[in-house]
């Protein structure tokens, strides 16, 4: 009986002294520097966060390897369990990352702030809204790259703050109204004319005056347009975009009021109808000269000339090129200075003297009785009115020289028919010399 007692208290003893914990130790060192490796790594966590965390690994590392080492661990199955223990809690040690998330869900915040302000910009077009909110949106995006870079938590506290700024900052310049100002300038508005329109309807203009025209006011705007489009969509900072608001605005003004301002004076056609004017002032001062003409006659010609004129002036108002004004300015003056007179009046003269004459002559005649002389003054009359009526027959005013020559020639011949006819009546006496 003393004999077993003996050998189980050597077997125990033997147990105890031959149990090995320096794989549950190593084990507990191998997961506590994992964990701190996996600590360091979480980028998630500030400095101190990583501090603390791994603070709490070596704090539950020494707790694990206090309790592998404890006397009481005498078995295998009590050190596997003070091991595992061990490396479970520190395992469970990670860092917290409070600080970073609380910081880009404070940037999140403030990028919805400031696209909510920007959507209830009444002066902004829905293309500027978008541009603005997207420049928010890529200050935002840069803050949180920053915060997340960072290491310590007064460099998450400074990219918060900067991206808070950058965020707040974002200022967008309302341009579109300034641009339709001048558009509407321009191109009308609300059945208002806008100036290419209301150059168009200028009929005291031709083409290529209208053309420069537009040309002036579409450059006016042009100018003043890329002023506008100098400036920045979004500006970085209020005061900036105060400056670059400025700058728009005072653009948009400049520009509407230079467009309105355009105002062409016509050119081609007050020329034109001047040398219409000139042409008739020339014409009338050659009627005027003309002694062969009577003041009807003249007055006639004046008339013929001036009608000659103003369709030539309706022609330069109805023209629309400059070489259509040319064109209607040369077939006026032309036409007003091709305005040539027939003299008549002297032929009717001859050949009432002729009449007169002859008439005197027969009655002279004392071997005519009164029917001889009355039936003879008849014949003579007669020829004479036929003569006249030739004569009547012509143009007082032709349209060309040469129509003018060939109705002078039949009035001449006329008149010289008229007075050869009219001298030549010479009445037989028949009832006093039968007596």
């Amino acid at each position: 009986m003393i004999a077993k007692e003996k050998e189980s208290d050597e077997l125990t003893h033997t147990v105890i002294v031959n149990l090995d914990k320096q794989p549950a130790i190593n084990a507990v060192e191998q997961a506590a520097i994992a964990q701190i490796e996996k600590i360091n790594g979480n980028k998630s966590a500030t400095k101190e966060e990583k501090d603390a965390a791994i603070d709490k690994v070596n704090n539950d590392k020494k707790a694990a390897l206090d309790a592998i080492n404890a006397d009481t661990v005498k078995t295998q199955d009590a050190l596997t369990q003070a091991q595992n223990a061990g490396t479970t809690a520190i395992s469970n040690d990670n860092p917290e990352t409070s600080v970073k998330t609380n910081a880009k869900n404070a940037i999140d915040q403030d990028l919805a702030n400031k696209i909510s302000a920007i959507e209830g910009r009444q002066d902004l077009s829905e293309d500027e809204k978008t541009e603005a909110k997207n420049k928010a949106t890529e200050k935002a995006t840069a803050a949180k790259t920053a915060i997340e870079n960072a290491t310590t938590t007064d460099e998450v506290n400074t990219a918060k703050g900067n991206g808070t700024t950058a965020i707040n900052n974002v200022t967008p310049v309302a341009k579109e109204a300034a641009k339709q100002a001048i558009a509407d300038a321009l191109n009308g508005k609300d059945g208002q004319k806008g100036k290419l329109q209301e150059i168009e309807e200028r009929t005291d203009l031709t083409t290529e005056e209208k053309a420069a025209a537009k040309k002036e006011a579409q450059d006016k705007a042009d100018a003043e347009l890329a002023k506008i489009n100098a400036q920045p969509d979004v500006a970085d900072t209020p005061a900036a975009a105060t400056t670059a608001q400025e700058a728009v605005d005072a653009a948009g003004t400049k520009g509407a009021a230079d467009v309105k301002s355009v105002n062409p004076a016509a050119k081609a056609k007050p020329e034109a109808k001047k040398a219409i004017d000139d042409a008739l002032t020339a014409k009338n001062n050659a009627i005027d000269a003309r002694d062969d003409l009577t003041p009807e006659q003249k007055t006639a010609l004046k008339n013929a000339a001036k009608a000659k004129a103003d369709a030539a002036k309706d022609a330069i108002d109805k023209a629309t090129t400059d070489a259509d004004v040319d064109q209607a300015k040369t077939d006026g003056a032309t036409a007003v200075a091709n305005v040539t007179p027939v003299a008549k009046e002297p032929a009717k003269q001859a050949i009432a003297k002729a009449l007169e004459d002859k008439n005197a002559e027969i009655d002279k005649r004392t071997d005519l009785t009164v029917e001889e002389k009355a039936k003879a003054k008849a014949e003579a009359k007669k020829l004479a009115d036929a003569q006249l009526a030739e004569i009547a027959k012509q143009p007082d005013v032709a349209d060309t020289p040469e129509a003018a020559q060939t109705a002078q020639t039949a009035v001449d011949a006329a008149k010289k028919t008229g007075v050869d006819e009219v001298t030549a009546v010479n009445p037989t006496a028949v009832t006093k010399t039968s007596s």
